[in-house]
């Protein structure tokens, strides 16, 4: 900024020409963008217009808490598709957040949801080593025939079941034309191996046998910890990573239970049966990644650039945006600065998103509304659930009407069919 006050100094003559029309965005959405950059200084202040007419109100939801917040990011998805008659694509949506820890729970909605998607500018949950070595037991869970997960979850604490133990099984397999997890189970399979291999494979089959049992009737919650706490997998972290990053990759396994038990409990649903969702979260899952039509999820800084027809701002509290860091550091122009380019990658359509209640540190937090919701112009704003605003479903209300889409989702997918 100082280099372009220097300028005009050096040059008293210089003509200034601004760009001030925009190729992208709504007028709602371009007003809701000036005024607020209007609060940061600037030595030349535009003006964004566009020739795409008003276009709707920026929508302001309060949420419940985090998991609603997800929860109705996803069901908007599919509720502005059925709208338009599935004329939209998934990849006209996208999912922007301030940091990258509040993807993880977006993630875990739109899969439940079935609905495709990417992450940008951070690594997916999903992808996690941790995360996928739990998802292999449970695939193995719900399909012994699953070859890879039987290879990671037989390997993964490392159980003394080795390289040439799984070659040879491998040729058995091969062989006979059986899943490894078969072969595993086979005498003539097992009396190819050295002693110690043997032994380990019938634990391994053992285990996962008594658990494939108890999944069709005891608790998914209770359940997976006890096999987390039979494969020993929180001192197997602790002992092989350095520093804290086991202990990070541990929470990051208890989200992932949390998320399973909640699940369990709220749908009725065994671990068994979770087990055969997650199957089939995967195999959408790697579908996606070879489809472009998928819903993005980004962080603001790594959205730059890009352009959205419709666009769910999320996390927008004090804190989080603008992060609290950032405030006590006098950074916060610049945190304005990344709402105005959250807010101008939405084409017709913006949502913003923040919750009543957030869960951080282990208690509830009640976060005010971020302060630039109060600097946008109110009369292009349509508030919902927050005071003075209008009503917004409620968390169940939002779940059956969630699952009433799903199921005209799968009607449709089976029409296809």
């Amino acid at each position: 900024m100082e280099n372009l006050r220097l300028l005009q100094q050096d040059y008293p003559a210089l003509k200034i020409i601004k760009l001030e029309q925009n190729y992208r965005s709504s007028a709602r959405i371009l007003r809701v963008a000036n005024q607020v950059i209007a609060n940061n200084p600037k030595l030349f202040p535009k003006t964004l217009w566009s020739q795409y007419g008003e276009g709707e109100p920026v929508r302001i939801i309060a949420c419940q808490n985090e998991q609603h917040e997800a929860e109705y990011a996803a069901g908007s998805i599919i509720r502005r598709r059925n709208q338009s008659g599935d004329s939209l694509n998934y990849a006209d949506f996208a999912i922007l957040y301030r940091s990258n820890h509040q993807a993880r729970l977006f993630e875990e909605a739109l899969r439940s949801a079935h609905i495709p998607y990417r992450v940008s500018g951070g690594q997916s949950f999903f992808e996690k080593a941790e995360i996928k070595d739990i998802l292999a037991y449970l695939r193995l869970l719900a399909n012994p025939d699953d070859d890879p997960a039987f290879l990671r979850a037989a390997t993964t604490p490392k159980r003394g079941i080795g390289d040439a133990t799984l070659s040879s099984l491998n040729r058995y397999a091969a062989a006979a034309s059986c899943s490894l997890y078969a072969a595993a189970n086979t005498a003539e399979a097992l009396a190819q191996l050295p002693a110690a291999g043997r032994e380990a494979l019938r634990q391994f089959t053992a285990l996962m046998q008594s658990y494939q049992s108890r999944a069709q009737s005891e608790p998914a919650g209770s359940l997976i910890q006890e096999l987390l706490a039979d494969i020993r997998y929180e001192t197997y972290l602790l002992e092989h990573e350095e520093g804290k990053s086991g202990e990070i990759k541990w929470r990051n396994v208890q989200d992932l239970c949390a998320w399973l038990a909640r699940k369990g409990e709220q749908d009725g649903k065994t671990l068994i049966e979770l087990s055969q969702t997650i199957a089939l979260m995967n195999l959408l899952d790697s579908r996606s990644k070879e489809e472009t039509d998928t819903v993005t999820l980004s962080t603001l800084h790594a959205s730059k650039g890009l352009e959205y027809p419709h666009v769910i701002l999320a996390g927008c509290e004090e804190g989080l945006f603008p992060h609290a860091d950032s405030v006590e550091e006098g950074n916060l122009d610049e945190e304005r600065r990344l709402m105005y380019v959250g807010i101008t990658r939405a084409k017709h359509s913006l949502t913003l998103t923040h919750c009543v209640k957030r869960r951080r540190q282990g208690g509830w937090q009640f976060p005010e509304p971020s302060r630039f919701i109060d600097e946008m112009p109110q009369a292009d704003l349509k508030i919902l659930g927050r005071k003075g605003g209008e009503p917004i479903v409620s968390h169940e209300e939002g779940k059956a009407n969630l699952r009433s889409m799903l199921d005209m989702l799968n009607a449709k997918m089976g029409q296809k069919k």
